[in-house]
């Protein structure tokens, strides 16, 4: 895994952000951003636009000031079992 470095003088403002449940027309985007993390396990394309649908309500998208996709957290709960998480617990 290759760490995310930031420069610790930012040369602009930073970006108001804003968040929201993904969309399934996100899926791409998302796609992009684990894909230029290099840290992130990539899946298909075609897994984060699932992901957008199945998932949107345990989701969230930040997005810039044109509501573009810049970052995201994903959440899974399983079907079969609501009330729990997919970690084991």
């Amino acid at each position: 895994m290759k760490p995310v470095m930031e420069s610790s003088t930012p040369t602009t403002e930073p970006a108001e952000l804003s968040f929201r449940s993904p969309q399934i027309s996100d899926g791409k985007r998302l796609w992009q951003i684990a894909r230029d993390s290099e840290v992130l396990d990539v899946n298909s394309g075609y897994a984060y636009v699932l992901w957008c649908r199945d998932f949107a309500e345990t989701s969230v998208v930040a997005t810039d000031e044109t509501d573009r996709p810049v970052g995201f957290i994903t959440g899974y709960r399983r079907q079969d079992s609501p009330r729990h998480c997919s970690c084991g617990r």
